[in-house]
């Protein structure tokens, strides 16, 4: 019976570039998709019956629902992060990286502007419930809640990264999980210093992430019980 391709959903700033070296391990070039600006989604359709045969897994920035492109069985897998930590990693990242497109507009304001700014408020409001719902406007905690549990064979978790890999590899029959940890951020704002306003409004913001990282967490603990 042919394996379900394995899909990396990639949410930014979870640890997903680490986990993204991990799985370039696992598997041979032509046998590992990856989504990129140079390669989009909709490249799938363009790949022969032939290279879709060939493809075991894939990753990239993309939200639920790439899986319809393919004519065989998926499975998805992703990390979940506290959302407190992801906005404030997202913003050390922006500000770290030239290349990013929004490098330049981030750079120039502090943390707490960063928040407010209505440029940003997608990737800052319930992303990750935006992503796992499969649409960035129209989301809701229930439809991602859905899709994990029918969908996803993995939900890892940031601050239980060697637990998820653990976990991971025995579901997927990985061999060598170690890792170094990569796209480390210069800390421009450490998030003991946030202050606590800063940090009860991006939790206030964020309710349905947190509730979905409370529930992930205790999913994968669990799982990991198991196995020990």
């Amino acid at each position: 019976m042919t394996k379900p391709i394995l899909i990396f959903l990639h949410v930014p700033k979870t640890g997903g570039v680490t986990m993204r070296r991990i799985m370039e391990k696992q598997y041979r070039k032509k046998e590992l998709l990856r989504i990129t600006p140079h390669f989009p989604a909709n490249g799938i359709n363009q790949l022969s019956i032939r290279e879709q045969r060939k493809v075991k897994a894939m990753y990239g920035h993309f939200p639920y629902g790439i899986h319809t492109r393919f004519h065989r069985p998926t499975t998805y897998m992703t990390f979940i992060r506290h959302p407190f930590q992801r906005v404030v990693s997202l913003y050390n990242y922006i500000c770290s990286r030239s290349q990013n497109p929004a490098h330049i507009p981030v750079k120039k304001i502090s943390f707490a502007e960063f928040i407010d700014d209505p440029r940003f408020q997608v990737p800052l409001q319930n992303h990750q419930v935006r992503l796992i719902s499969g649409d960035l406007r129209k989301f809701s905690l229930g439809e991602a809640m859905d899709h994990l549990q029918r969908h996803f064979s993995v939900v890892g978790i940031t601050d239980l990264y060697p637990e998820s890999l653990e976990v991971m590899k025995q579901r997927y029959g990985w061999r060598d999980v170690n890792y170094t940890r990569e796209n480390k951020s210069v800390e421009r704002v450490r998030k003991q210093d946030v202050p606590d306003r800063l940090r009860r409004l991006i939790i206030q913001r964020n309710q349905l992430d947190l509730e979905l990282y409370r529930h992930c967490r205790e999913e994968l603990i669990n799982q990991h019980r198991v196995l020990t």
